[in-house]
């Protein structure tokens, strides 16, 4: 069973959310720029070339 994720609260500034689950720490790095895209429902980027999932994994 997975363990419910909970949003932290919006920073102001442009400094990334962090979230830590299960032992796994989430970055969301231009968090404005997320909320746009939640506007439309999706954070995919469909071009010519394909599907571009918006994002940077880092590890």
């Amino acid at each position: 069973m997975r363990a419910p994720l909970t949003s932290p609260p919006t920073p102001t500034g442009g400094e990334p959310i962090v979230q830590t689950s299960g032992g796994v720490t989430i970055y969301l790095h231009d968090e404005t720029l997320w909320r746009e895209f939640a506007k439309y429902g999706t954070e995919m980027i469909i071009n010519r070339g394909g599907r571009y999932v918006h994002g940077i994994n880092s590890y």
